[in-house]
């Protein structure tokens, strides 16, 4: 997704993405996404509006990078 592909939540517009990559430590597409306050709400799935297509995405607290790093020593 980029900068300003819309988020949906049951069909209604919530938000728009403000950024968007893939990220070198998970390969998976990472990004931020601006939300209407009652939406932003960690573990809440998201739809992303991309060129047609309705992406899936779950909103997680920041920064998530920790997270991966520290299981990757751990591991």
């Amino acid at each position: 997704p980029r900068q300003g592909y819309p988020v949906f939540v049951d069909g209604k517009e919530v938000g728009v993405v403000s950024s968007a990559t893939k990220s070198p430590l998970t390969g998976k597409v990472i990004g931020m996404a601006l939300l209407d306050p009652s939406y932003n709400q960690k573990g809440i799935t998201v739809g992303i509006d991309f060129r047609g297509k309705c992406l899936d995405a779950k909103l997680v607290t920041g920064p998530f990078y920790w997270v991966i790093w520290l299981a990757s020593i751990l591991l």
